[in-house]
């Protein structure tokens, strides 16, 4: 895969994740890099993309799955198929372990990422 491709690749599901992520959740449990814990948006997708990236399965309750889009690709909608707790869970634990396992196939490391910056910020306008 050319190196510039998978930078690109690899900014889009950081914003993604930016805008994907969850930041009321707090389960109590170990989790992934919750907003409540300070965060900066861009720390928090850092930490989210990181632990994505590296299969750590605790990143899952910050992910707005529902809604969760990565590279274009609406994970959402397939999420959004499966009607039952057992099947979201599955679905969840199996979604991170591949895109891990994928991403470092690719030689993929997120720790080499560097120079994290928001380029932009995406506002929700509720219209009535």
């Amino acid at each position: 895969m050319n190196r510039n491709l998978a930078v690109v690749l690899v900014l889009m599901l950081a914003l993604a994740l930016l805008q994907g992520c969850n930041p009321g959740s707090s389960s109590g449990a170990a989790t992934g890099p919750s907003k409540d814990a300070g965060l900066s948006d861009v720390e928090f997708a850092k930490a989210a993309f990181t632990g994505l990236a590296n299969g750590n399965q605790s990143i899952a309750s910050d992910i707005d799955w529902t809604n969760f889009k990565v590279s274009g690709q609406d994970v959402g909608a397939t999420y959004n198929t499966f009607h039952d707790d057992a099947n979201h869970e599955a679905f969840r634990s199996s979604f991170i372990s591949s895109f891990s396992k994928s991403f470092k196939g690719a030689g993929g490391s997120a720790e080499a990422l560097t120079n994290w910056t928001e380029t932009s910020r995406f506002e929700l306008m509720i219209r009535t």
